[in-house]
């Protein structure tokens, strides 16, 4: 159906549900803390979390961030990460008070660790990303059993790159998956050709879209918005 509400009264429903989600999943009789990327969506989660704390006189907030040996001189900006994660983590720990612990990491350990993710997952996932995630959550789990995070609120929100920018608006396939040549040659060539991964990929993408639904009066970019969301819901409800 249309949405009719103006501006000013969607981001108040967006704050209100926000907040009262956060507050909601607050309520715990074991340890719990957030993750604090320094990002907007683990920081907004921390900000109401921390609040929460000091109005229920409770000690100050558990955070946690993760980040990697020698990553200070080795860093490279990215589309997803156009920046290091420390100067904004250490702004909001200040500003909310927090009780920030850095879990540092290795890349042998992320390595080693690459086949446990692959079996927590229960299928290939992300490599290092989910390795990552993985010995981060083993090192939080030691003092928390509980904890908020920022996780799917880029595909709520629309946070990933493919949302803005237009050469994956306007790629006719799965955004995230956009050089399909190029992973393919990855694959042994005799699989390459006998799995066909084009066809399936076209054939599975053309599926997806079957499923998205517009409005009439819907602009071409707006029509292009609706296509990238519900692809990139489908997505996070399959890594879930």
């Amino acid at each position: 159906m249309p949405h009719t509400d103006s501006f000013g009264t969607t981001c108040d429903k967006v704050r209100f549900l926000l907040e009262d989600s956060i507050r909601r999943q607050l309520v715990s009789d074991v340890p719990l803390c957030t993750f604090l990327s320094g990002g907007l969506d683990s920081s907004i989660i921390t900000l109401y979390a921390a609040n929460y704390c000091k109005e229920k006189g409770l000690p100050p907030l558990n955070t946690y961030s993760v980040d990697y040996v020698d990553n200070d001189k080795n860093f490279i900006k990215t589309d997803f990460q156009p920046n290091s994660d420390n100067y904004f983590i250490s702004l909001m720990q200040k500003k909310l008070n927090t009780n920030h612990h850095n879990i540092i990491l290795d890349t042998p350990e992320l390595a080693d660790a690459l086949e446990d993710a692959m079996i927590a997952r229960d299928y290939p996932g992300m490599a290092d990303v989910d390795s990552s995630l993985l010995l981060f959550c083993k090192n939080v789990k030691k003092d928390a059993t509980v904890t908020l995070t920022g996780e799917c609120s880029d595909e709520i929100f629309g946070g990933y790159p493919w949302f803005f920018r237009k050469d994956c608006l306007d790629s006719n396939t799965f955004p995230w998956s956009i050089a399909i040549s190029e992973r393919q040659t990855l694959l042994n060539p005799l699989l390459a050709k006998k799995i066909n991964l084009k066809d399936y990929i076209d054939y599975r993408y053309n599926e997806s879209l079957n499923e998205v639904v517009v409005l009439d009066e819907d602009s071409k970019e707006t029509k292009e918005k609706r296509k990238i969301s519900h692809l990139t819901l489908n997505l996070s409800l399959i890594h879930i």
